[in-house]
């Protein structure tokens, strides 16, 4: 059972306002909250064990007991037709108080009109990941069968350059790779991140965005979503599906 609902139960009941906005179109938003629930719920540990193929069967069950409740319970009535640009729009809008999602939310809050970060906006970490940064990075790849390139070597230089990465992720809503690169035109809630980054105890990589597991893993992963726990949630059959996927490799 979810053991941290007290804020979600006080939206819930004392507000007209979705307490948790989820854009469940696409399966990959439920895949990243489950990654988020097992680190915060059943810890770092578990969540390794799990995406290392050594899944424990009762981390992964009580994850998705605790996702569904989070689901069943607190997502608005058409989440499974929204996707992450209207759930971010429900933020926005005042229409719901929370989100769970990376900062690349920040991104899209920058280019709201009269939406600023510490008046408008906050965040939270996910509770029980406290210490815990949850990592992935942005990749800009070299194809092996590439028509151009001496053109694409020159494009990757310049994406590598401190100019690049300070006019791509303030705009992007992500932190520079770099150590060198200067976060003066950063928003102040990026320059945030960038400290947990440096502060964290732990640097999990992340489930859906291309670095915990293999492209195959998590769209086997994604699809146990689709096919078992899109509602109604048969915990039972999803637990084993995502067991059998990171078991395959």
């Amino acid at each position: 059972m979810y053991q941290h609902g007290d804020a979600l139960d006080t939206v819930a009941n004392n507000t007209d306002k979705i307490p948790f906005t989820h854009g469940m179109s696409g399966t990959w938003t439920t895949t990243q909250l489950f990654e988020a629930m097992m680190l915060g719920q059943e810890g770092f540990d578990a969540y390794m064990d799990f995406i290392n193929g050594e899944p424990s069967k009762s981390a992964v069950q009580a994850t998705f007991e605790s996702t569904a409740t989070v689901l069943d319970n607190y997502v608005s009535d058409d989440a499974s037709s929204i996707g992450l640009t209207e759930s971010n729009q429900n933020i926005i809008n005042g229409d719901a108080a929370f989100i769970h999602q990376g900062n690349w939310c920040a991104g899209a809050y920058r280019n709201a009109e009269d939406f600023s970060y510490n008046e408008d906006w906050g965040f939270k970490t996910f509770p029980g990941t406290e210490g815990m940064y949850s990592l992935h990075f942005d990749s800009f790849l070299y194809p092996a069968d590439n028509p151009t390139p001496e053109a694409t070597k020159t494009y990757l230089k310049f994406v590598g350059s401190q100019e690049a990465q300070i006019a791509y992720n303030q705009f992007k809503g992500s932190i520079p790779t770099r150590t060198d690169v200067s976060l003066d035109e950063f928003g102040p809630f990026l320059k945030e991140t960038a400290e947990d980054f440096a502060e964290a105890d732990q640097r999990p990589p992340n489930l859906q965005h291309g670095l915990g597991v293999s492209s195959e893993i998590r769209t086997a992963l994604n699809e146990v979503v689709s096919s078992e726990f899109t509602g109604p949630y048969d915990i039972e059959a999803a637990t084993q599906g995502f067991i059998d996927a990171v078991s395959s490799s």
